[in-house]
Order: structure tokens, then C-alpha cells, then sequence
């Protein structure tokens, strides 16, 4: 009896995860060795080693965790760390979009791998060069803590951003905040697109799902979806100051 409820359990789990907008992509996947708390579900490692997110998943972590985006950058976050995850325009009115993250609390390593990530972090926006490693975190205050171990930044925390990252913040010319950084003018340049299809993802979750529970699932069709805005902790129009740790 108690295994049947753990097994209706997960596959309710899975069926929520991949219930709802016919044309959102899977951003990436997020793991941790505890559950991981997405738009108030929390997501346990005994359902699925990792979970597929979607642009606008509200994400709490209680052990590190790592997210892993649908071109292979790398973020681990830290123990008790929030965070919104969106998709934005690599430039304005482009098809083409890639993961953006809203920090709301704790921190997190980056590596980026094989492009540049988006990070905005005490409403400072920082954007580590393809191959860039480092950390960013927010200290008790609110302030960004950063330090760059490999790499430079496209972007150093010189201008502001929102959890819905604005769709001209990859556009401009503010000059980084110091340290390290290349020249930030002019556009994103050119980014693979910010996720693949649900459709791939849902017989890979629906088959996990078989493999725990030694049954056969049938999902019906749809896909991920999640409302945006500022309403959780609204929009900071006076963020925080940025401290730089040198490596």
C-alpha cells in the first residue's frame, strides 16, 4: 500500500511538470541531493536525479544544486538560494532566446561553457564571457559579492535589471564596473537558442517516471508554462552596490 502511494505520488509529480503551454521550451535541468522546491512543488531526487525548468520557474534550493542550461553552461547554486529563471532575446524582437537568472538569495558558481550566461544579482546585471568561471553571491546586506577564477565578464554589474530582464538590457554601451571585463558595447552577439523542444524532454521524464514505478505512463500532451512579474518581491529601482573579490 505505502509503495502504491509513493508511486501515484510520482507520477502526479510528473504529469504536473509537463502539463500546461503548448510553446515553452525546457531551459535546462536542475538537480540537487535534496528537493528542490520549483513554483512551490518540491521536487524530490528520489522521483528524478534532475528536473526540467521553464522560463518563468521560481526555484528554492535546500542543498547545493545544479542547473544545467539546454547549451551546457554550468550554475551551481548554493544551499538556500532562490532564483527566477526567464528567457530572453538575444537582441530586440529576435527569435532567438537564452536562460536568464534572477538571483534573489544566496548565490551561486558559474561556468560558462559554451556561451555567455545571463545573471542578474542584486538588481546588477553580470554576464561572464563564454569560458568565464567564478562565483557571484549576495552577503547579508544585499550586496554582490564576485570573483572571477577564470575568464572575464561581458558585463560587471555597471547596469540594472529586473527579474524579467528587460528586452533592451542586451543592448547599449555602459562601460563594466571595473576589474576585468572586456568592452561591454553593442550587442549579444549571436547565442544558440535558449532551449529544445518539450517534446524531447517529456519522454525522457515520462520514462524515468516508468523506470521507478516499473509501469507503463502515458502522458497526454502540453507543456510547461509559468506566469511572470514583480509581484513576489517587486522591482528593486535602487539596487544594491557591487564589491569586487580579485581572485
Amino acid at each position: 500500500m505505502k509503495a502504491t502511494r509513493i508511486t501515484a505520488c510520482i507520477l502526479a509529480v510528473v504529469i504536473c511538470r509537463i502539463g500546461s503551454a503548448e510553446q515553452s521550451t525546457v531551459l535546462g535541468t536542475i538537480g540537487s541531493t535534496s528537493a528542490v522546491v520549483i513554483d512551490g512543488t518540491a521536487m524530490s531526487p528520489t522521483g528524478s536525479s534532475a528536473w526540467p525548468v521553464v522560463a518563468g520557474d521560481e526555484i528554492a534550493t535546500q542543498a547545493p544544486a545544479l542547473l544545467t542550461t539546454a547549451d551546457h553552461n554550468l550554475a551551481t547554486f548554493d544551499a538556500e538560494s532562490r532564483f527566477r529563471l526567464n528567457a530572453v532575446a538575444t537582441s530586440p524582437g529576435a527569435a532567438e532566446k537564452q536562460p536568464y537568472i534572477f538571483v534573489r538569495q544566496g548565490g551561486l558558481a558559474f561556468d560558462a561553457r559554451s556561451s555567455r550566461l545571463l545573471i542578474c544579482i542584486g538588481n546588477r546585471l553580470f554576464v561572464p564571457e563564454t569560458l568565464a568561471k567564478g562565483t557571484l553571491r549576495l552577503d547579508k546586506n544585499g550586496s554582490v559579492l564576485q570573483h572571477i577564477d577564470s575568464g572575464v565578464f561581458a558585463e560587471q554589474g555597471a547596469r540594472s535589471c529586473n527579474e524579467d530582464g528587460p528586452g533592451t538590457f542586451l543592448t547599449g554601451s555602459p562601460g563594466p564596473a571595473g576589474g576585468n571585463a572586456g568592452a561591454a558595447g553593442g550587442n549579444a552577439g549571436a547565442v544558440p537558442a535558449g532551449g529544445v523542444t518539450v517534446t524531447n524532454t517529456r519522454a525522457t521524464v515520462t520514462a524515468v517516471a516508468a523506470t521507478l514505478v516499473g509501469i507503463g505512463v502515458a502522458v497526454a500532451t502540453g507543456a510547461f508554462s509559468s506566469a511572470s512579474s514583480c509581484a513576489t518581491t517587486g522591482c528593486n529601482a535602487n539596487p544594491p552596490p557591487v564589491s569586487t573579490i580579485q581572485p
